[in-house]
């Protein structure tokens, strides 16, 4: 049975395609390595994966029972979803006589990191594969 620490935040006002761009660079690092990445990084996921991060390492100390785990044997997985989409109406430049609108969107994402410990990482990457049902057989 593999001990996982979960934090999932949803409905983040950011698009999917730049909070993935943090999730790829954090994704397979410790999580000593990732904190500090994500204290450093220039973009504005960041803050919402540092949140996310601290969120899951307390989760996991919290289903261990010990606070003596240190970041360093922890290695993280991030990954973000999209959510839904919110459609604004502008009035259009050309056809405003008529009342003509365009809409864009403002996308939403749900971000996921969950943190392991470094020697169950190759088994949790394998599960990871697994359909749902077998998971919850693995991962707590």
């Amino acid at each position: 049975m593999i001990v996982v620490g979960k934090a999932y935040l949803k409905y983040i006002r950011i698009s999917p395609k730049k909070a993935k761009l943090v999730a790829d660079i954090i994704r397979g690092k410790t999580a000593y390595e990732a904190l500090n990445i994500l204290r450093f990084t220039r973009k504005r996921p960041a803050y919402w994966f540092l949140k996310a991060l601290k969120s899951a390492i307390a989760s996991y100390r919290n289903k261990t029972g010990s606070n003596a785990i240190d970041e360093t044997e922890l290695v993280v997985y991030a990954k973000v979803d999209q959510g839904p989409s919110w459609r604004i109406l502008k009035p259009a430049v050309k056809p405003m006589r008529f009342g003509g609108y365009s809409t864009f969107k403002r996308r939403t994402s749900h971000i996921t990191v969950e943190v392991v410990e470094s020697k169950d990482w190759e088994e949790y990457k394998q599960a990871l594969n697994l359909p749902y049902s077998k998971r919850k057989e693995v991962v707590k």
